[in-house]
């Protein structure tokens, strides 16, 4: 990995001597930075799937998704996709289409039915933007501390409560043209440890709920809110909650209804 870093700096310094006003004038000197700047990104790419396999490897007995360099969207539609088709998988039910013939036969009822839909509408996807310096030795992706690989898990709503002063969402604090919404939420949602280490990755993590389908994403049906903090965590028994904020009247009502049932 030092190698590699130390070869792109050479090249980066040959493609500034080659691109200079002088160089320029000469074709070939193009030709030569133009196959650097290909050689370059081709060992980019190479570095960046092998941080990748690194990361994936360095899990423990954890089972996070860990996406590559593409486009995310792309990665998630294909891991749609590698879901339906392994073998393991072949009962695989998308929520949509979970009825009540999939349960067995002795809980054929409408009230048991409910209860697991209204499961699915508060399970939700973590999107875990970086990986905190602070992971202690021997603890799940320890060798990446630092890195902003992204990684993903599961978790599921806890609590709903109203936020105070204006809104902390992402979107809010971030914007410099529009003032921050006065009513927001903060939405507690429970995932574990090895997901989400501490307040440093909930800060680069994204929430997304109804994440149901390859298609949810596209036609909008999925919902994302932003993390600020963790609110508590227990490393032994792998389990933490976190709060993400949002201002979004829309998912606060569904999830409000969702609490209730």
């Amino acid at each position: 990995m030092v190698f590699l870093t130390t070869f792109f700096v050479e090249i980066r310094k040959i493609e500034k001597k080659l691109y200079s006003s002088k160089s320029r004038q000469n074709s070939h000197f193009l030709v030569m930075g133009n196959t650097l700047r290909g050689i370059h990104t081709s060992l980019h790419s190479k570095t960046q799937k092998e941080r990748v396999r690194r990361k994936k490897m360095d899990q423990g007995h954890h089972e996070c998704e860990v996406l590559g360099s593409g486009p995310e969207a792309t990665e998630s539609d294909s891991a749609w996709n590698r879901c339906r088709k392994n073998p393991g998988h072949l009962k695989f039910i998308p929520v949509a289409k979970f009825c009540g013939k999939h349960l067995p036969q002795n809980c054929w009822e409408q009230m048991a039915l409910d209860y697991v839909c209204n499961m699915s509408t508060g399970t939700v996807r973590l999107r875990v933007g970086y990986t905190s310096a602070r992971r202690p030795r021997g603890y799940s992706f320890y060798t990446d501390r630092g890195s902003n690989i992204l990684h993903t898990g599961s978790g599921w709503l806890y609590a709903l409560t109203p936020g105070v002063g204006p809104c902390q969402c992402s979107r809010c604090t971030g914007s410099t043209t529009s003032t921050p919404h006065q009513t927001w939420f903060k939405i507690y949602i429970d995932t574990a440890c090895h997901v989400v280490f501490n307040s440093e990755e909930a800060k680069f993590t994204t929430v997304d709920f109804f994440y149901d389908d390859e298609t949810a994403r596209i036609d909008g049906r999925m919902k994302s809110v932003s993390g600020l903090e963790l609110m508590h965590k227990d490393v032994a028994d792998d389990w933490c909650r976190m709060i993400c904020a949002t201002h979004d009247q829309s998912l606060v009502d569904k999830l409000k209804l969702c609490l209730e049932q």
